[in-house]
């Protein structure tokens, strides 16, 4: 009687074991035929594919190359027929706007603060390298540390290139529209 019940615990747990080992590989197998289901049919769904997303992705390219033709075409007329009178004034409202754009009125920014004693700080220590002046936002609410002279906007992007470069990290420009006492 001693050796019974250790040995009747023996065999209840093997015979549960066997039991779990069973449904387990009945899982096992059910996923297995279940993945192998989707495996055969995901090769006729095209909507998930990489090739669907490349067809759309040419189709995309071919828009775009018969757009540029259309407007090369359009260009080609224009140089051959001239522009007709009506445009003409609204193309040079055009030119004059790229002209100013182009001309000058950007200024570099090379501190932002809240206060004018900060400002004025930044403004000290950098005044040996730059010649800066302080000025405040449109609306008001910042004091700006520029550079003092105005430069054209491509000037305006190469200067906040350069000074990234050796200097101050956090710079930028701005057009003279949005500054006051300049």
């Amino acid at each position: 009687m001693k050796y019974f019940i250790p040995l009747f615990f023996i065999l209840f747990s093997v015979n549960a074991y066997g039991q779990k080992t069973e449904q387990n590989d009945k899982k096992i197998t059910e996923l297995n035929r279940r993945l192998d289901n989707l495996l055969g049919t995901s090769k006729t769904i095209s909507g998930d594919s990489v090739n669907y997303k490349l067809d759309r992705l040419f189709l995309e390219i071919k828009t775009i190359k018969e757009d540029v033709q259309s407007i090369q075409e359009s260009i080609g007329e224009l140089k051959t027929n001239g522009l007709p009178s009506s445009n003409a004034a609204k193309l040079a409202a055009i030119n004059s706007k790229i002209a100013d754009t182009e001309s000058g009125g950007y200024y570099v920014v090379i501190a932002s603060e809240r206060t004018k004693d900060r400002a004025e700080l930044f403004s000290t220590k950098w005044s040996s390298t730059y010649a800066l002046k302080i000025v405040k936002n449109v609306r008001e609410t910042w004091y700006h540390v520029i550079l003092e002279e105005p430069l054209s906007m491509r000037s305006a992007i190469q200067t906040v290139s350069d000074i990234q470069e050796k200097d101050v990290k956090d710079v930028w420009w701005v057009n003279s529209k949005k500054l006051t006492d300049i």
